[in-house]
């Protein structure tokens, strides 16, 4: 059994990683083997909830919300790129900003 561990490039959590081998005698290289696929530590949705959110009404018809950032201990192995803000008028059903 032949193992290499190389770190040489940089890895996006979840992406697979794709790989073949060939070897190499005298005469030549052979054939690359079968493609094989592996994958980085699996991303899973943020583990936290945005903390610290306060809003301030802005006017008769906008509010101003303000939160914390998920930081990297509670990403979920990504980066955060987005936040969805939900309101409600009357303590009900909430809609999507």
């Amino acid at each position: 059994m032949a193992t290499l561990t190389a770190a040489p490039f940089s890895l996006i959590a979840g992406a697979p990683i794709i790989a073949q081998v060939s070897a190499l005698n005298a005469a030549g290289w052979s054939v690359a083997s079968i493609d094989n696929t592996a994958y980085t530590t699996a991303i899973t949705w943020p583990t936290v909830a945005p903390a610290g959110l306060t809003i301030t009404a802005a006017s008769t018809t906008s509010i101003t919300a303000i939160w914390s950032q998920i930081d990297a201990s509670g990403n979920g192995g990504s980066v955060i790129t987005g936040y969805k803000v939900y309101y409600s008028d009357n303590g009900g059903a909430y809609s999507l900003v």
